[in-house]
C-alpha cells in the first residue's frame, strides 16, 4: 500500500490589520484610484470622503434612535402593568376578584407575547446585525 500524497500545504492567511480610515468604505479608496480619479476631475476623493463622513454620522444618529425606542418601549411596557395592577388592585377592592386576575392575566400575557414576538420572532434585524 502507498502512503497517500501530502496535501498541499495552504498559503497563511494574511494579518487582518483594522482599517486606519473611518470605516471599510473609505479604507477600500486605493491611493492609486484615488489619483487616477483625481486626475480625471479634481475633487473627486474629497467627495467620497465626505460621503463617507456623513454616512457615519447617520449610522450613529440611527444606533442613538435605536437605543431611544427600545428605551420607549421599555416605558410603555413598565407603565402598561402598571395600570393593569392598578385595575386589578381595583376590582378585587371592589369584590371582583376573579375579573381583576382575569384582567391582569390576560394583559401580561399579551405584552409578553407581543415582546418575545418582536425580539425573537422575526430573527432580528438585518440592519443592526450586520457584520461589516
Amino acid at each position: 500500500m502507498t502512503p497517500p500524497p501530502d496535501e498541499p500545504s495552504l498559503p497563511p492567511a494574511p494579518p487582518s490589520n483594522p482599517p486606519t480610515l473611518p470605516n471599510k468604505m473609505a479604507a477600500a479608496l486605493s491611493p492609486a484610484d484615488a489619483q487616477r480619479w483625481e486626475k480625471i476631475k479634481p475633487g473627486t476623493v474629497d467627495r467620497i470622503l465626505a460621503t463617507v463622513e456623513k454616512a457615519e454620522a447617520h449610522d450613529r444618529r440611527m444606533d442613538w434612535a435605536e437605543i431611544g425606542l427600545r428605551a420607549l418601549g421599555a416605558i410603555c411596557g413598565v407603565l402598561t402593568v402598571s395600570i393593569l395592577a392598578l385595575i386589578s388592585k381595583y376590582c378585587v377592592d371592589h369584590n371582583a376578584a376573579t375579573a381583576g386576575a382575569g384582567i391582569f392575566g390576560a394583559g401580561a400575557a399579551t405584552i409578553v407575547t407581543a415582546f418575545i414576538t418582536t425580539t425573537r420572532g422575526k430573527g432580528g434585524n438585518p440592519d443592526r446585525d450586520r457584520k461589516d
